[in-house]
């Protein structure tokens, strides 16, 4: 196709682009250290149509152990209209050590007068680590609903999830506020507790591969607009979480710390 075709191709049907890069910082129990970079690309149509993929690499060191693992994310959403705005997404990681694992989703948001909806559903196939025995396959299901409303510049949500493994099921509440401080400034923070495994966020490319039981999570951070087109971003997050194992109900806390920059062309 040549560049003229191009650009007249581009304008029935434009898109936007957005670029991210965020390095993570994180504490573990037993003197471990989490070190991750992360990159996000989005391409969204007059804040529409979404397309978005996540390249995630990090590495949890300490103790005279390495372990490294690669995650490669998409999620992707139509706007078929402002109630009803049907997505899906995948997520599949990679390790010298875990094979076929996969999680598979689909989402369904909208925004009434009233408020607006998320739903999802996400089917985890994987595998545990066998920390404390062999190596076994699951297939787990998760259900997710919440709501939320806008007040002013603030945005309040609440949702539950539901986790299905192994004949045991585990529920969560989440809830959420984020506001708009300026033109430039967004703050955001969010608490869950209740108990999950192997925790998916579908809206915002985040899994939680652990064996291990989410029992709280306290997240808080911001982002900063410098210019038009390029925002700083940092956040904090809190996990509280506990053996799955009977006879070894250790609780453990693990901290992370991201700072990044976000592009808008």
């Amino acid at each position: 196709m040549r560049l003229i075709e191009l650009l007249a191709a581009l304008s029935i049907y434009p898109w936007n682009l957005g670029a991210g890069g965020y390095y993570t910082y994180g504490t573990f129990r037993d003197d471990l250290v989490y070190h991750g970079q992360s990159a996000i690309v989005t391409l969204d149509r007059k804040n529409k149509d979404l397309l978005e993929f996540k390249f995630e690499d990090f590495t949890i060191d300490g103790d005279g152990r390495s372990f490294e693992q690669t995650n490669y994310i998409a999620r992707a959403a139509w706007w078929a209209d402002k109630r009803c705005r049907p997505g899906a997404f995948l997520w599949i990681p990679h390790t010298d050590f875990k094979s076929d694992e996969y999680y598979l989703g689909g989402t369904l948001e909208g925004d009434f007068s009233f408020g607006g909806y998320r739903l999802a559903m996400t089917h985890k196939h994987g595998q545990d680590f066998g920390t404390f025995g062999p190596v076994q396959r699951f297939d787990a299901k998760q259900y997710d609903v919440s709501l939320h409303k806008w007040f002013g510049p603030h945005r309040f949500q609440v949702g539950v999830t539901h986790v299905s493994l192994n004949e045991e099921n585990y529920y969560l509440l989440r809830l959420a506020t984020l506001s708009l401080l300026s033109n430039q400034t967004v703050v955001f923070l969010e608490y869950s507790t209740g108990e999950s495994r192997y925790y998916v966020e579908p809206f915002d490319l985040a899994v939680h591969d652990s064996e291990e039981i989410l029992k709280a999570q306290y997240v808080a951070g911001f982002t900063y607009r410098f210019f038009t087109n390029l925002s700083g971003y940092a956040s904090y997050i809190r996990v509280d979480m506990e053996s799955a194992f009977p006879g070894f109900m250790w609780p453990e806390t693990k901290q992370y710390y991201t700072v990044g920059l976000q592009v808008r062309i």
